[in-house]
């Protein structure tokens, strides 16, 4: 039941010893206390101050990374193919849709295939970070999207191997919640095995 205003508790100072529910000396600063004149307000209910702080991470793979063999669709790239969504990034343009106002806290690489990457050299890859303009704005056309932000971290024939890394993103853009957002690996034919498919996860936190 709420507790009803003028209810008085008496208690001690954490720095006094407690014995069976009470002090454990004669004269230990016990106080009396009243509700809820005694009692500072929280600055806001616990639930809605837990909503202030949301990380959610989304996983992703760059489906044929660098490959030659498909038309590269309106993002210029490669782009991320979310979890639950295996289609051909040549025949649509994956997307999330983020579910609140949040920024972006970083993004990470790792290339997973069996075979090690075989960067050509001179190949610099990006990964970059684009928005869709409007929600309803039809996502094959590259003029509906807007290029965010590139990693500064790039791959290079020094990156021959199984590269990953994780880069913190220090851009502090906020992004509404209902807009199209997806990563795209930088369109090139210079990396192979090209029909490799390296993870990417993109973390955002909501403000």
């Amino acid at each position: 039941m709420a507790i009803p205003d003028g209810f008085k508790f008496s208690g001690v100072p954490r720095d006094v010893k407690t014995k069976d529910g009470g002090s454990a000396l004669v004269k230990s600063k016990r106080g009396t206390y009243s509700f809820p004149d005694d009692f500072s307000p929280l600055t806001a209910p616990l639930n809605s101050r837990m909503d202030k702080i949301r990380v959610v991470s989304y996983v992703g793979a760059l489906k044929d990374f660098g490959t030659s063999r498909q038309p590269f669709n309106a993002l210029g790239a490669v782009g991320a193919i979310w979890t639950g969504a295996m289609y051909p990034p040549g025949s649509q343009v994956p997307l999330l849709v983020l579910p609140f106002d949040c920024t972006l806290k970083s993004v990470s690489f790792k290339w997973t295939e069996n075979d090690s990457a075989a960067f050509v050299a001179a190949t610099t890859s990006t990964i970059k970070v684009m928005t869709l303009n409007d929600l309803n704005d039809n996502p094959y056309q590259s003029a509906n999207w807007t290029e965010r932000l590139t990693l500064s971290t790039t791959l290079t024939d020094a990156d021959d191997g199984f590269p990953g890394f994780l880069e913190e993103i220090t851009d502090t853009t906020v992004y509404p919640a209902g807009t199209g957002i997806t990563i795209a690996g930088a369109a090139n034919n210079n990396v192979l095995p090209d029909t490799s498919d390296p993870t990417v996860i993109m973390t955002i936190q909501s403000v």
